[in-house]
C-alpha cells in the first residue's frame, strides 16, 4: 500500500476484485487493505519523491488499469508493480522490475538495497505504530474498525488500540 506520509489516505493499494491470480483491478481503502491482507504491514518506508506530479500521474494510471494480474503486462497491474511504476515515474530509482511478477518481500528487499543509492532519500520508519509496537494480535471488527493489541517494550501490561475507518484511533 502507498499512502502520503503519516496519512491513511491511500494512493495505491491494488487488488483483484474478487479472486487471485487475476481479475478486475480495484484500489482498496486503508482499513480494507489491512483486512484483505489479514495483518499489519511488514515494513513501513518513507521515500522522497523528486517529481511528485509524474508520480501522481503514474499512480492514477495504475489505479485506472482495468485488469489485475499476479504476472503483469503493460496493460495490467498488481500491488507491488504499481508502486514501483509510480515511484520510478516520480524519480525514485529502484532496480525492481516493472512488468512480470514482483512479490511484496522482493520490493521490500529492493527498497532496502537502494536506500541510499542513485540519489534516493529512503528511510525505514522504525517508530511507525504497526512496526514499532509489534502488535501481538489484530482483529477486524464488523463496524470496519480494527483493534490491535500489543505490549510496549519494558512493560508487562498489554495495551489495545482501536482505529475506525477514518483513521481515528483510541487507546494509543
Amino acid at each position: 500500500m502507498v499512502t502520503e506520509h503519516a496519512s491513511k489516505e491511500v494512493i495505491l493499494s491494488q487488488f483483484p476484485e474478487k479472486t487471485r491470480p487475476h481479475g478486475p483491478n480495484v484500489t482498496k481503502p486503508y482499513f480494507e487493505t489491512m483486512k484483505a491482507e489479514g495483518r499489519q504491514p511488514d515494513q513501513i518506508w518513507k521515500l522522497f519523491v523528486p517529481n511528485d506530479s509524474q508520480f501522481d500521474a503514474e499512480a492514477a494510471k495504475q489505479r485506472g488499469l482495468s485488469y489485475w494480474s499476479a504476472y503483469t503486462t503493460a496493460s495490467s497491474t498488481q500491488c507491488t508493480v504499481a508502486a514501483v511504476r509510480a515511484l520510478d515515474a516520480g524519480g525514485v530509482h529502484l532496480t525492481a522490475v516493472t512488468g512480470g511478477m514482483l512479490l511484496p518481500h522482493q520490493l521490500d528487499n529492493n527498497i532496502a538495497k537502494n536506500q541510499s543509492t542513485n540519489g534516493n532519500q529512503i528511510q525505514r520508519l522504525a517508530d511507525s505504530a504497526a512496526a514499532a509496537k509489534g502488535y501481538d494480535s489484530v482483529k477486524f471488527n464488523a463496524d470496519s474498525s480494527v483493534t490491535g493489541s500489543y505490549t510496549p517494550t519494558g512493560s508487562r501490561i498489554p495495551r489495545t488500540v482501536t482505529c475506525d475507518a477514518d483513521g481515528c484511533c483510541t487507546g494509543e
